[in-house]
């Protein structure tokens, strides 16, 4: 098996957003600074392409509200064989009512990133690590715009999402913007 067929998932935090929108909550929209932070994410996708197109998401499962939506739409033209669906189950469930839903939807895709909100991704990170990166994420945290790739999240011998298993993934890949 190389290293296109092995599952991975990619999730991202949405970047900077104002304190409040139009229609509350769910309409806030990125900042000046959120903006900058979604085009630094952009740009190192586009600094992994060139040698790492097999590891690139290419599903991208978003939250509806406007400053996730926005840090995808930014972000997406580094990721050229990737399409992009919109659930509100991003927004409103919590870190296992979000695996519980990857595992129903099994995607065929073999990479996907999420772009959600705190506290469900972070919570999601140390769902799906093996124990020995709970410090190392918990002491880093889970800022705005920060991306995390995990390698091989379903258990052994399972076939698609629905073998996605807490504690199997070990973190592969991560990249904060204001590093």
């Amino acid at each position: 098996m190389d290293s296109s067929d092995k599952p991975a998932i990619w999730l991202l935090r949405h970047a900077k957003a104002a304190s409040d929108g139009p229609s509350g909550d769910i309409s806030r929209p990125l900042t000046g600074k959120g903006r900058r932070q979604a085009d630094s994410v952009r740009e190192h996708f586009r600094s992994l392409a060139p040698k790492a197109l097999q590891i690139l998401p290419n599903l991208v499962l978003c939250s509806p509200a406007t400053r996730a939506r926005e840090t995808a739409e930014i972000v997406m033209p580094a990721l050229p064989d990737a399409h992009i669906q919109f659930d509100q189950v991003l927004y409103d469930e919590d870190a296992d009512g979000v695996l519980e839903w990857l595992r129903q939807l099994d995607p065929p895709e073999p990479r996907m990133m999420l772009v959600g909100h705190n506290p469900t991704l972070q919570e999601l990170c140390l769902i799906l690590t093996r124990p020995v990166f709970h410090d190392e994420l918990e002491s880093m945290g889970l800022p705005t715009a920060a991306l995390m790739r995990f390698d091989e999240p379903v258990a052994t011998g399972s076939t698609g999402w629905r073998g996605l298993a807490p504690g199997a993934a070990s973190l592969g890949h991560r990249f904060d913007p204001r590093s």
